[in-house]
This record gives structure tokens, sequence and C-alpha cells, in this order.
């Protein structure tokens, strides 16, 4: 009889300390994800602004604003504020597919929820000023991938456009 409840013990605890180690490779699989996901927003928000800088331009500001206005707008961008030295852009954000993916690992429905209610607005404005050697085009926001694409449509749009110097 004391062998039958050695055997019995010994098997509740090996399942129980599978449990244990599933568990625990779960839990470890869960935070690794997670600081992979924070590195990668990390490196994101450290890129200097300096890493963009204002493009001085030769033509008027308010030119240059309704160039990069028309440039956003056929890119699918929505105009919410505008005057002559300055336009903001706003468009949609995708859903994050690294948080969606740990919510779809941690449930269906966490997973499925935030795929389906997730509602974010990507920010970009465009500020012409006039500076010493013509016109700064200085772009900021939340947006990189817009303020990156912008300013390089600005390098060759004014030199596929140079300013005309009027009489």
């Amino acid at each position: 009889m004391y062998s039958a409840e050695l055997a019995i013990t010994a098997l509740q605890t090996s399942k129980s300390s599978g449990s244990v180690f599933g568990g625990l490779f779960v839990l470890l699989l869960i935070v690794g994800v997670v600081v992979i996901l924070g590195l990668r927003q990390r490196r994101r928000r450290h890129r200097a602004e300096d890493d963009r800088p204002g493009l001085v331009l030769a033509h008027p500001p308010t030119e240059c604003i309704e160039a990069v206005a028309g440039y956003m707008v056929r890119r699918g961008f929505a105009i919410t504020y505008r005057d002559d030295t300055t336009a903001t852009f706003t468009r949609p954000e995708k859903p994050s597919a690294d948080l969606g993916c740990l919510l779809l690992m941690l449930g269906v429905i966490p997973g499925l929820l935030y795929y389906g209610l997730y509602k974010g607005t990507l920010t970009t404005t465009a500020t012409a000023q006039r500076a010493e050697a013509g016109t700064q085009l200085m772009v900021s926001g939340d947006d990189e991938a817009a303020q990156d694409a912008v300013i390089r449509w600005a390098r060759g749009w004014a030199e596929e456009n140079p300013a005309v110097d009027e009489p």
C-alpha cells in the first residue's frame, strides 16, 4: 500500500512540476516579447530631431506650404489645419502587429478586440519660415515615415522647380 501511495505522490509531483515549467516557459516567452517590443519602441523614439534637419528652399513660404499640401493630399493625408506658413496633416494609424500578436498569444478575445477596435491617428506638421538664406521648411509630428518622405520629396521638388527671382 505504501508503494502505491508513493507512486501516486510521485505522479502528482511530476505533473505539477511539468505544469510549473510550462507556465514558467510561457511567462518567459511573454516577458521576452514585451522586452523586444520595448526596445524597438525606444529605438524609434530616440531618433533625434537632428536626423531630420530643416530644409532651406529658395521659394517663398506660401509656395512651399502649397506644394507640401498638394503632395500630402495626393498621398492620402487629410489637412486638419492650414495657413500661409503652417499645415497639419493626419492619417489613420494601423494597429501594431507586434502588440496584436502578443495579445493573441495571451488570448484570442483580447487580440481580436485590439485589432477590431483600435483607432489611432498620426499627425505631421510642416512649417515654412523666412530665413536669411531663403525659406526654412521644418517637418515635425509623430509620423516619422511621413516626415522623412516630405523632406525627400521637398529636396526633389526644390531641384525640379528652381525659384524665379522677381524683377
